[in-house]
């Protein structure tokens, strides 16, 4: 008996030499890249994503923290898929729906800078990252993809620059409604908080268009036994975003010379 269409792409998973399979999955919402963009710089266009550039899932339904995208693979059920979809996989998607039972809408992906999350389409794309990783390598592309392009934030970039040549992850936290209204510079509301994870205590803040250091407003027990005083940003939920992906954050060269004669969308 042929293997069915699901089985194909776990043993191409299974076979891929490419290493960016073996890179860990993310959750947007774990990382908060949105909240590093400038919103107002949006491009709706349809490109071609290096699958190596995918970093995270618009949801966590049927996989858990820790999974690469060459394990998260083998969770696929693809029930009701036929080998319709390999044709999809290596075709321009653009508004193309999955050739499948129960999917819905186009494959649609948010574009960061340098990197991209699914908003649509967990499934397929994760399908598509094995099989063309097992055909094409590391080199593997989703073609004409539909995206939403956000530009990193020009008052941020500098950041971002000094924590790659910290060799350091950057974590980031926004304030809750109340203190919103209370934590201000300069009477202006604070956007993002932003540190690097070599410097915990030098909490920056985007406020306007620039990144500003804040006072160290620790007391001497918060300085001295932080295991038991904890400091008032500490209690923020700050996000992690790895050194490896603020390095690709940084780096949009497979993105800038498509967009001059990208397609649009609306």
């Amino acid at each position: 008996m042929s293997p069915t269409a699901i089985e194909r792409i776990h043993d191409a998973a299974r076979a891929a030499r490419g290493k960016s399979l073996d890179r860990r999955v993310y959750l947007d919402n774990d990382l908060g890249l949105y909240g590093l963009v400038d919103l107002e710089a949006r491009q709706t266009v349809y490109v071609d994503v290096p699958v190596v550039r995918i970093v995270a899932l618009g949801r966590r339904d049927f996989w858990s923290p820790g999974d690469t995208w060459r394990t998260i693979t083998y969770h696929l059920q693809g029930e009701g898929w036929s080998s319709a979809v390999f044709d999809y996989f290596e075709s321009q998607t653009k508004e193309e729906h999955f050739p499948a039972p129960n999917s819905r809408y186009q494959l649609r992906l948010l574009v960061y800078g340098g990197v991209a999350e699914c908003g649509n389409g967990n499934h397929r794309l994760i399908a598509a990252r094995a099989w063309l990783t097992d055909k094409y390598g590391d080199g593997a592309v989703l073609r004409g993809v539909r995206v939403s392009v956000f530009p990193i934030h020009r008052c941020v970039v500098d950041f971002l620059k000094r924590a790659v040549c910290e060799g350091s992850d950057v974590l980031t936290a926004t304030l809750d409604h109340p203190d919103r209204e209370y934590w201000r510079v300069d009477g202006k509301r604070i956007q993002l908080l932003l540190k690097s994870a070599k410097s915990p205590y030098e909490i920056y803040a985007w406020v306007d268009d620039q990144v500003v250091l804040l006072k160290d407003e620790r007391t001497f027990l918060q300085r001295r036994f932080p295991q038991y005083f904890s400091p008032v940003m500490d209690r923020y939920g700050w996000r992690t975003v790895p050194l490896a992906i603020v390095e690709e954050l940084l780096d949009d060269s497979w993105l800038t010379p498509q967009l001059e004669t990208a397609e649009t969308w609306s």
